[in-house]
């Protein structure tokens, strides 16, 4: 079933066959070749003036890979004008644009203008040259897709050449294309064949013998019209009277093929003129579809017994029948012929064409082919029967986060029709809260509870859907109380044995609970949406639930069981093949999450990597941010700064493409902060613009809200960075007040390294290394490493401190510490030196510039370091310099750390040896 899917899909994305018998056409062959030096290549003329003849016959000289994509009306819809152009450009290239596709599959795709810039992007990093044909593009009338394409003609590489064909000119600015020398143009005029070339066409191709008057007189009536020449040509077979033919012909092109038409049917055995006619309601057939729509007579002549037959007579006496596959199997007739064929069937057989479409739509339905079959019960205006087909699909397709496609089909259906079935309306409902669109979705519910009013047998799981909707929908506004009431409604109101829904209301409840920092609530509920979510196959639900409860479980200290929780979950997201299912991405990023802080750096890179690997093919863009976050810190760690600002561009991208909420915005930066502040990088003024906008979201009066503590935690990191420790300890002791009464042992070990280092600044050194042994004591059991030695040489210089003077009662975890910073601690004396080569995992891990440094010193570190060696106290320099005492300290503690000193003196000696001074 899967390859017939996938063989009609790519039956729009077939360069049509070449004739076995055409003209050669080298001046245009020469026009086109030309044309490869543009921006555009634009074939503009009426149809059956030759377009594709003349493009297949081109690309067949060519020599260059090229890719077609034959358009029709249903590809007005710019995210699916999108993904088949992308689909089409994987033809020559299988690798190409799979992030660009996942994308659009999402439930809330990113804006055109954001898929259209990674498109380019893409399309700049690879080298080769191509071709693409939009064929057909007259049928486009969506102002969005035409924008787009003026969009990749301003930005497509030289490399990449666009070929548009169409019956009337699109609005793309062309005026302004021919300005810049950027348009090849083909009209009418040059595809019109010259009088020589239609007689050598009537004579070599279609195999008449007329005088040369009679061969001049038709290629005047026709104007040179290929098309119009061709169904001359056929009426002309067995003509008793060819110059009378010719004579008579006249009138206009319209004129011309409803005459011309009627001649080539008539000469048509009957079984082929009903075959044509009922067929050609069908955008694309094969023998079987045919068989299905087709009727025969049950006399039938010239050994025309079935559909295959008769496509086999049809593309022998080539009447207009173009194959869309190597194998044979699928055709269509040309456009314009298929126009005809059209009009003729409406006038001569008007009352069977709902008839027909309905056989085609039972034909689609029974190949699992329910797009089609919805579009052939359109046009026949069955609506009933297109409600029916996608009342037997929706629910699978939910399952799958085919959430688009659901509100596509709902689209094509009378409002008042989904209104008046309550499935219909439930799926609605579906569709538009998990697109984001929360407010008509009210309506829809309140007709499904209508229904009810009148219908109360067989009335439960209907029910039961709307409290899960309900719930969904109140976890979506961030009201925790709502959230939680509407969540423990829905399972009041659930059934047991409907696990499915449970799992879900289940889920609603966890998240609703984090909302309020009910960490064991929370835990408990996703606990069981995971179990319910796998017992009723529910991936949806059970592996998000599993790998947030490793989240809750890591924030409450618990590493080793969090690494259990989040391998059950990935172990959940295989296929019957072994392969990860996209959602995977989630898990993957939090097992990237849990190796980093436990400084295993290259197992944490590659989770990271396996979880970018799945973005958008689950739809879910949290997550996919997540991912791109925990690749960002990984590579900060490994000193890959290239690398981490490209990931970390990619995460901001999500957050600010997918409107996420506000709150995501502040957690999300907590990479960039960690980017902002690295010496490599060094801006400071740029964090400190960002901690003061999110300062001002924080109010005094009201408790830190728990979804907000990583972007809060992060405004903490800044005011350290620049200083103002006082700011930083009044933001700290209130997250510190938060996560203990919660036991969020995570977020209190960060907490108190960043209160040490607060006070460090200020000059209270024992204050500090008290607390930073309080961060150690709760650290030590889990083997926390990132979270403490990532805030770099400030709390090295503590740690040197702490194992010099055997401060601490976890010296050998200190030690460990500064092992993973780059240090080499004598396990004896407790000497402590740089190492020649720094330990993988340090903050910064490229060694310095001169002599064995790990980490550079940066410009106000050099100048404090001279007023050092000039024997300045810290007043003085604090004058000098223009900055409080505090900073003065700060400063010189990190020139401490990156010497690997503990005093003035020693500090002064080794910056010498190493030719700093």
């Amino acid at each position: 079933m899967e390859r017939f899917v996938n063989a009609l899909i790519k039956t729009k994305l077939f360069i049509p066959r070449p004739r076995h018998k055409t003209l050669a056409r080298p001046a245009l062959i020469n026009q086109l070749n030309a044309g490869l030096n543009s921006s555009l290549i634009l074939l503009s003329a009426q149809a059956g003036s030759g377009k594709t003849t003349l493009l297949v016959e081109w690309l067949g000289q060519v020599k260059l890979p090229a890719v077609w994509l034959s358009l029709d009306e249903n590809d007005n819809e710019i995210n699916r004008f999108l993904a088949y152009l992308v689909t089409t450009i994987q033809i020559a290239w299988p690798d190409f644009g799979e992030t660009i596709i996942a994308a659009i599959r999402l439930a809330q795709p990113p804006p055109t203008e954001s898929i259209l810039a990674w498109l380019v992007n893409e399309l700049v990093e690879r080298r080769e040259e191509l071709i693409i044909v939009l064929d057909d593009y007259h049928v486009i009338k969506l102002e969005t897709i035409h924008t787009a394409i003026n969009f990749l003609i301003e930005h497509l590489p030289s490399q990449i050449h666009l070929v548009i064909a169409t019956r009337s000119d699109p609005p793309l600015g062309l005026p302004r294309l021919r300005s810049r020398l950027w348009l090849t143009e083909v009209r009418s005029a040059q595809l019109r064949f010259s009088r020589s070339e239609a007689e050598e066409f009537l004579s070599e191709v279609m195999g008449l013998n007329l005088s040369s008057d009679m061969l001049a007189l038709l290629e005047k009536r026709t104007e040179g019209w290929i098309v119009g020449l061709q169904l001359a040509g056929l009426s002309l077979r067995g003509a008793s009277d060819p110059d009378g033919f010719v004579q008579a012909f006249s009138g206009s092109h319209l004129y011309i093929l409803d005459y011309l038409i009627d001649e080539v049917l008539q000469r048509q055995p009957p079984e082929i003129q009903a075959f044509l006619l009922q067929t050609s309601i069908l955008n694309r057939m094969s023998a079987s579809l045919c068989d299905a729509v087709w009727k025969p007579q049950e006399t039938p002549s010239q050994g025309i017994r079935s559909s295959e037959d008769c496509l086999a007579y049809i593309n022998r006496n080539n009447l207009f029948l173009i194959s869309l596959d190597d194998e044979r199997r699928w055709f269509r007739y040309h456009h314009l012929f298929a126009d005809l064929l059209r009009h003729q069937l409406a006038r001569s057989m008007g009352n069977q064409v709902d008839d027909l479409h309905q056989r085609a739509s039972c034909w689609f339905e029974q190949q699992g082919l329910i797009s089609e079959a919805l579009w052939h019960a359109i046009r026949a205006n069955d609506y009933n029967r297109a409600a029916d087909l996608i009342e037997t699909r929706a629910h699978d397709l939910i399952l799958q986060g085919y959430i688009v496609r659901i509100g596509e089909w709902l689209a094509a259906v009378p409002d008042d029709l989904v209104l008046a079935r309550p499935l219909l309306s439930l799926y609605q409902a579906w569709y538009l809260v998990l697109t984001g669109e929360a407010q008509p979705v009210e309506t829809y519910l309140s007709a499904v509870e209508h229904h009810l009013k009148g219908e109360p047998n067989n009335s439960q799981l209907l029910r039961e859907t709307v409290a899960a909707i309900r719930a969904f929908m109140a976890g979506k506004t961030l009201d925790a109380p709502r959230a939680i009431e509407a969540a423990q409604n829905a399972l009041a109101i659930i059934s047991e044995e409907n696990v499915f829904l449970r799992a879900t209301a289940y889920y609603n409840l966890g998240v609703a609970s984090l909302m309020v920092n009910d960490l064991p609530s929370a835990c408990q509920a996703l606990r069981e949406s995971g179990r319910l979510g796998a017992m009723s196959h529910n991936l949806n639900v059970a592996v998000p639930s599993l790998t947030s409860l490793g989240v809750q479980e890591m924030a409450l200290g618990r590493l080793h069981q969090a690494e259990k929780t989040f391998h059950e979950a990935l172990q959940l997201a295989i296929d019957s093949d072994g392969h990860r299912l996209p959602l995977s991405m989630r898990p993957l990023a939090a097992l990237s999450e849990l190796h980093y802080e436990w400084n295993h750096l290259d197992l944490a890179r590659q989770f990271a990597q396996e979880g970018c690997a799945q973005e958008g093919g689950w739809g879910n863009t949290a997550a996919a941010t997540q991912a791109y976050q925990a690749l960002c810190q990984v590579c900060l760690a490994q000193g890959d700064l290239s690398a981490a600002q490209t990931t970390c561009d990619k995460a901001d991208e999500f957050v600010r493409f997918y409107h996420l909420p506000d709150w995501h915005d502040a957690n999300a930066k907590r990479c960039r902060v960690r980017l902002w502040l690295h010496p490599g990088i060094s801006n400071l003024a740029a964090a400190l613009r960002w901690a003061e906008k999110e300062q001002e979201k924080i109010n005094i009066n009201e408790p830190l809200p728990y979804l907000r503590e990583v972007g809060n935690i992060a405004i903490a990191r800044v005011w350290v960075a620049a200083g103002r420790e006082k700011a930083a300890l009044e933001l700290l002791e209130r997250l510190h007040t938060s996560t203990q009464d919660s036991g969020r042992v995570g977020a209190q070990i960060q907490i108190w390294v960043l209160q040490a280092l607060a006070r460090s600044g200020l000059g209270e050194n024992q204050a500090a290394l008290k607390i930073l042994d309080q961060a150690l004591a709760l650290a030590e059991p889990e083997e926390y490493v990132r979270s403490i030695i990532d805030e770099g040489a400030g709390v090295a210089a503590l740690l040197v401190e702490m194992v010099t003077r055997h401060q601490t009662a976890h010296l050998n975890y200190a030690i460990r510490l500064l092992s993973a910073m780059g240090y080499t601690v004598d396990p004896h004396t407790h000497t402590i030196q740089l190492s020649g080569v720094p330990a993988a995992g340090l903050t910064v891990a490229e060694a310095g510039s001169v002599g064995s440094l790990v980490e550079p010193l940066t410009e106000r570190e050099m100048e404090v370091l001279v007023c050092l060696a000039r024997g300045m106290t810290n007043s003085e320099i604090a004058g000098q310099l223009v900055v409080a005492v505090s900073t003065v300290k700060r400063h010189i503690n990190h020139v401490f750390a990156k010497l690997g000193v503990t005093s003035r003196a020693k500090a002064i000696i080794e910056a010498r040896k190493l030719g700093i001074l």
